[in-house]
């Protein structure tokens, strides 16, 4: 049995990754654990862990965990997300670069083995972002990949292929994880889509998710896929 507090100050995160050979990430992580206790393989914290990251503002609260050292490790947690700088974050995780803003949550987060299982999640524009912003046609590919295709018909287009980048005003994405399907929802929906982005300016890209229950285990091979330049897989058939 052991308890603990912490106090983090400016952390250097691009020093921080590199030790740990987690993704890379620029900025600085300041944070606070009010309190944290072992009992029986069991750590549980008090009260929500504050982290500044992103530029923005990170909450944990309700995180418990067992068997961290041992067979089949669990967690559980909710975590808000307020205010964090969308560049940053995409550039973080190599999903292609987006201008602008974000909030969201990531509630009743259960994972297993480090996994996650089960989540309520949502990632969008805040009202406060007025101006339109920027996306990478990348960004626009991995998007697109979540809906359960490859990239629009509309990219390759003799036109827009001159086009790395294009302005969104707003955009928004949602899943709730159950039994290995991510349920979609987005910024508005229809009888036969949900719109994930909204597209701004000339030319105007928009993109909506037709398959609204997504194969959750694929979806993120088919990130990984589309992000390292392999064939994605949708169905039974292979897209390139």
């Amino acid at each position: 049995r052991f308890e603990i507090e912490a106090i983090l100050d400016r952390v250097v995160m691009d020093q921080l990754t590199a030790a740990l050979d987690w993704p890379g990430c620029s900025g600085k992580l300041s944070g606070e654990i009010p309190g944290a206790t072992l009992r029986d393989g069991v750590l549980s914290v008090d009260g929500e862990i504050r982290v500044e990251v992103f530029d923005g503002t990170v909450i944990v609260r309700d995180l418990e965990a067992e068997r961290i050292f041992g067979v089949l490790p669990s967690l559980s947690a909710s975590i808000d997300l307020q205010n964090l700088d969308l560049e940053q974050l995409t550039e973080t995780f190599e999903f292609g670069r987006i201008g602008g803003r974000v909030d969201g949550y990531v509630h009743d987060l259960r994972m297993l083995e480090w996994q996650p299982v089960a989540f309520d999640a949502w990632l969008g524009t805040p009202e406060s972002q007025a101006r339109s912003k920027a996306i990478s046609r990348q960004a626009v590919n991995h998007l697109t990949t979540i809906g359960g295709g490859g990239a629009t018909t509309a990219l390759t287009s003799p036109l827009l292929r001159m086009f790395n980048s294009f302005s969104y005003r707003r955009l928004g994405l949602g899943c709730t994880l159950q039994n290995h399907t991510c349920r979609i929802r987005g910024i508005s929906e229809d009888g036969n889509s949900v719109l994930l982005l909204e597209g701004a300016g000339i030319p105007r890209i928009s993109v909506r998710a037709w398959n609204r229950s997504v194969d959750w285990p694929q979806m993120v091979a088919n990130l990984e896929a589309i992000s390292s330049g392999e064939s994605i897989q949708v169905g039974g058939a292979t897209d390139p």
